[in-house]
């Protein structure tokens, strides 16, 4: 009985991780900081998030293309980190 059970309970658990849904989270940056001051943007920059709160996984949306970034939470809410090449 209790080998059924613990089957059971780890297929539930299986099905909803597999079944849930990612969360948007949708960014709008309306000042650029920069180490010299902090101005209005001409044009608001919007960042779309994709959050997999189970795993911890997630990544930016943008018009052409998707990329994962790392994911920290603090504070009651989200800080994302994206690594990109030197150019």
């Amino acid at each position: 009985m209790k080998l059924r059970f613990v089957f059971i309970l780890f297929i539930s658990i299986i099905l909803q991780s597999a079944f849930a849904k990612p969360t948007l989270i949708v960014c709008k940056y309306h000042k650029f900081a920069s180490i010299q001051k902090v101005d209005q943007v001409v044009e608001i920059l919007q960042l779309t998030f994709s959050v997999e709160l189970e795993s911890s996984y997630a990544k930016v949306i943008r018009t052409n293309s998707e990329r994962d970034v790392q994911l920290y939470p603090s504070g009651g809410g989200f800080t994302f980190v994206e690594i990109t090449e030197d150019e």
